[in-house]
């Protein structure tokens, strides 16, 4: 219920409750958000200010406005709506169908007796998987609403889409290692499949529609149920909860995170190929690169080598540190030193400007007292935001001159 009619509902339903029945009505009241349009007015039919919500699912789907509703609904707080917020449930929607597509173009019968998978990806979402199981299945213990739709929009789109699909794109076409490719499409199927359940009850429609197609290529198709909203909810299982995989891709993704920083704040053409050579002080970590070379080569777009701790970083490369590991990237070749030095300096005293006025209007006294908080937040905001974009430019400055 709302909480603008918790006194004229629910408390007198409790003292009827005791006086009429001698027990309490319910044990727990769940304190909705309050859904107001985008001036911060309550939704009225006489203000014509609530939108027909037939025509809002027409436009972007019932799973699409019933997912988006709970992302932007933080419990205790009210929500300004507008239908645009709506385009993120769609867009999660349409992200949810393209990945069951992409899962059940690679499949084949269901098969038993394949072992269990030993690859570092495989182990690492199997890991995510059932860390999300029990955080999703605590939070709607707990009501927390919102807090379970974002951990499983989380999960879903960064951990099994952006990294756990695209790292096993090369296994899955791989003709010349069956096996891998096997436990690949069985860990995709299988953390999809697990997945949809927990997603069920915020997207009731497109879940069961994902997962009618799945259920032939279930291990035992008989036994599941006819549909998914007849499904047990998944039950966690520490058994697959591996830290050290997580470690090890997190490496991974932070080596991978870096390098794409790289091609951006240089400008470097996507189709084009970086050589990364990296200085890994831990054998065991240097290990796990080499083993996943061919993955971080296919999500970075490079080439990786080890290089001794002696050699020296050439010039006109970028460079960067994470935690025990170093890596450098010569540009000459991919980019012309000269153009992006006088790119980055041009940009370094644009925002230098930029930095400068809004130093000048927070050093206003009357400005600050004066203007609203929310208006001053942003502008510091902005200060911190410049400030660190000019530190950036300046190590990119120091790097592809440097020697």
């Amino acid at each position: 219920t709302g909480h603008d009619i918790l006194f004229f509902w629910v408390v007198r339903m409790m003292m009827m409750g005791y006086e009429f029945m001698d027990d309490r009505p319910f044990d727990d009241v769940y304190l909705t958000s309050l859904v107001r349009d985008i001036k911060g007015r309550k939704l009225s039919k006489s203000l014509g200010n609530s939108p027909d919500p037939l025509e809002v699912m027409d436009t972007y789907g019932a799973d699409a406005l019933r997912y988006a509703m709970m992302l932007i609904a933080p419990h205790g707080q009210d929500l300004l709506y507008s239908n645009e917020q709506v385009e993120v449930g769609r867009n999660f929607a349409n992200k949810m169908w393209n990945a069951g597509r992409l899962v059940l173009m690679h499949q084949k019968p269901p098969e038993s007796g394949l072992p269990t998978s030993e690859n570092l990806w495989d182990r690492w979402i199997l890991s995510r998987l059932d860390r999300t199981v029990e955080q999703a299945t605590r939070s709607l213990e707990q009501y927390a609403f919102h807090e379970t739709a974002l951990l499983l929009y989380d999960f879903f789109w960064h951990d099994y889409c952006d990294w756990y699909l695209e790292a096993i794109k090369q296994r899955l076409y791989d003709e010349t290692d069956v096996a891998s490719a096997d436990h690949a499409r069985r860990t995709a199927l299988l953390v999809l499949e697990q997945t949809l359940r927990l997603f069920h009850p915020f997207m009731p429609f497109i879940t069961e529609e994902i997962w009618q197609h799945l259920r032939p290529y279930l291990d035992d198709r008989d036994a599941e149920p006819v549909g998914i909203v007849v499904a047990p909810w998944p039950e966690s299982r520490p058994d697959r909860v591996q830290a050290d995989a997580e470690g090890d891709i997190l490496t991974i993704q932070e080596l991978v995170g870096a390098i794409r920083g790289v091609r951006a704040d240089f400008r470097v053409h996507p189709t084009q190929e970086m050589a990364v050579h990296c200085r890994v002080e831990a054998p065991r970590m240097i290990k796990v690169l080499s083993g996943q070379a061919q993955a971080i080569q296919s999500l970075a777009r490079c080439t990786l080598a080890f290089v001794d701790g002696d050699e020296a970083r050439p010039a006109g490369s970028a460079s960067g540190v994470l935690r025990d590991m170093e890596f450098y990237i010569p540009l000459i070749g991919l980019i012309d030193l000269e153009i992006e030095t006088d790119r980055l300096s041009r940009e370094r005293s644009r925002v230098e400007q930029e930095l400068e006025k809004v130093r000048k209007r927070l050093s206003n006294g009357q400005f600050v007292q004066k203007a609203p908080a929310d208006v001053v937040e942003k502008e510091k905001d902005k200060q911190n935001n410049y400030e660190d974009m000019i530190g950036r430019l300046n190590r990119n400055l120091e790097m592809i001159c440097a020697g």
